[in-house]
């Protein structure tokens, strides 16, 4: 729960839950990835289908992502199923191609590439403005770069 108090205070206690539950969420998936590689693997694909998960941890994460949309403006919201996806496959590749991959020492850029597609920071920026308190995605969003 401290996940979602520190940061987000000003927020309601609902969302501070909602947003400790994905981290919960995300936490756990990246030890999915050696305990079910094949529930992992599937995961993207059975989401874009709108199928239930492999495993109940990963449809709880679905789940998770799914409840912050009603905290967030439509942006914020979107973001967050974003960066699940974007998270999720960044984690896939690290179990089953990165490991294994030569890097060429002209793409440096690569490890940040990496770092932000790995990263599910958006949720929670967009959970500082949460919709309650915030009309205006206008007047936030200018601050995300």
């Amino acid at each position: 729960m401290h996940l979602g108090y520190a940061p987000f205070h000003h927020a309601s206690y609902d969302l501070q839950v909602a947003l400790s539950l994905f981290t919960f969420c995300a936490m756990i998936f990246d030890d999915a990835v050696l305990i079910d590689p094949n529930a992992v693997q599937e995961f993207v694909p059975r989401f874009c289908d709108g199928k239930p998960q492999l495993a109940p941890l990963l449809d709880r994460f679905v789940e998770a992502a799914s409840h912050l949309r009603g905290f967030l403006h439509e942006y914020g919201a979107n973001s967050v199923h974003s960066a699940l996806l974007m998270y999720v496959n960044e984690e896939v590749w690290d179990a089953k191609g990165a490991k294994n991959m030569v890097l060429h020492p002209d793409a440096g850029g690569y490890i940040e590439y990496a770092r932000y597609k790995n990263g599910v920071a958006e949720p929670y920026a967009f959970g500082i403005w949460p919709k309650a308190l915030f009309s205006d995605t206008g007047e936030y969003i200018q601050a995300m770069p």
